[in-house]
């Protein structure tokens, strides 16, 4: 749940207007990964082909929305041996401006 956001100085309350999913992966064997890629899905979406589809084999690619719990994806970073990741990357694109982030 959100507790709300402070713009220009006025909090504004967001938890009731957002559903939050967990995050889900079907993937079950993580050794191979040394590096993990955060993309939005705002991103992922975006052309013809999937984003995550041009990371490479040793990049696990994170596909997140805006509705995504965090908690549920830093308990599903626990899945990975922290010694091997070497790299963690964002692949993201923000709203124009802030009233458009409201929305």
């Amino acid at each position: 749940m959100v507790d709300g956001v402070t713009i220009s100085g006025e909090k504004i309350d967001v938890s009731q207007h957002v559903n939050m999913s967990k995050y889900v992966s079907t993937e079950t064997d993580f050794t191979s990964y040394t590096k993990i890629m955060f993309i939005d899905n705002s991103v992922e979406n975006q052309h013809d082909a999937l984003f995550s589809t041009y990371c490479a084999k040793d990049t696990y690619p994170l596909v997140y929305t805006y509705n995504t719990d965090r908690q549920s994806i830093v308990d599903f970073l626990t899945s990975f041996n922290k010694e091997n990741i070497k790299r963690i990357s964002f692949a993201f694109h923000g709203p124009r401006d802030v009233q458009d982030s409201i929305q």
